[in-house]
């Protein structure tokens, strides 16, 4: 079970946490007023300087998007000319499968043509 402790004066909290009192806690004049350092200054941000910043993140964003439009486009275009060099080669590999089906129709029509220029047809196409 955690341990609870009152404290009812600063010095006390000093005391309990192990700090040296300074040297104002001395007195122990409770009518003396403590001293309070003066509060540091916080930079107050120059609105002139945070627009500024503001157009040049707005201008970087731009140029951003620009590029990945551009870089969207360039790969629609990459994308449209490989379907076309595919339906390319699909149309050519048609081609080739049916011209070795004629190959072979013509091969198998020199063998057993009945005639010698039927033969000799079958045997220049194929």
């Amino acid at each position: 079970m955690a341990q609870s402790i009152t404290l009812t004066s600063f010095g006390e909290l000093a005391d309990a946490l192990g700090l040296d009192p300074s040297p104002e806690d001395n007195s122990g004049d409770a009518d003396e007023q403590a001293v309070v350092p003066a509060a540091t200054e916080t930079r107050v941000p120059d609105l002139t300087d945070l627009l500024t910043e503001l157009e040049t993140a707005g201008g970087s964003l731009a140029a951003i998007v620009r590029r990945d439009q551009e870089a969207r486009a360039q790969a629609l275009q990459d994308l449209e000319r490989y379907d076309s060099i595919l339906a390319k080669q699909r149309e050519a590999e048609q081609v080739r499968t049916r011209a070795q089906q004629m190959r072979h129709e013509a091969e198998a029509l020199s063998e057993r043509a009945f005639t010698e220029q039927g033969r000799t047809e079958a045997t220049r196409i194929a």
